[in-house]
């Protein structure tokens, strides 16, 4: 049996309409994501999930 691993696609730009700056970061997991946020000093809250 195969496990699947979340991975994740950051996008950056300067701007809300990704005109200006734009950039990306892959993300291979969420141990990889959090690090990421960590040193960008990004605070991230994420959506509850009501189902």
């Amino acid at each position: 049996m195969s496990r699947t691993v979340d991975s994740y696609l950051i996008l950056l730009a300067h701007d809300e309409a990704f005109t200006r700056g734009c950039g990306d970061y892959w993300a291979e997991d969420r141990a990889s994501l959090d690090q990421f946020f960590a040193e960008g000093q990004w605070v991230v809250v994420w959506p509850q999930d009501d189902s």
